[in-house]
């Protein structure tokens, strides 16, 4: 039977180290690559519905200052979330609902 070398054990013990540190970077890349559905939208979207009185017809607007594309839903006060919207990166995208009041007011958005 062979005896492990000193320079072995420490050759071993460089290859398991540097093997979890890939195993990490490899799992972190994967958890930041995109949201769940469902999901918290990054802090990189902005939205905003103001209210307008005198109108049932409302608008919103999803803005997206990410260096990447996000699909983000409308979720309503009190009625069915919108469809999904893609929106490219750096850009706009302003949509027109019908709203009932305070009942379906567009409040924030969720990842989709």
């Amino acid at each position: 039977m062979l005896r492990p070398t000193m320079k072995t054990k420490k050759t071993l013990v460089t290859a398991a180290v540097l093997g979890g540190v890939a195993l990490g970077a490899a799992v972190q890349g994967t958890a930041v690559a995109a949201p769940a559905a469902g999901g918290t939208v990054p802090s990189c979207v902005a939205f905003g519905a103001p209210w307008s009185p005198f109108t049932s017809w409302q608008k919103f607007t999803i803005t997206n200052g990410c260096a990447q594309t996000v699909s983000v839903k409308v979720v309503f006060s009190n009625g069915p979330g919108s469809t999904c919207y893609s929106v490219p990166a750096h850009q706009a995208r302003t949509e027109t609902y019908y709203s009932l009041g305070s009942v379906t007011d567009a409040k924030s958005l969720t990842t989709c």
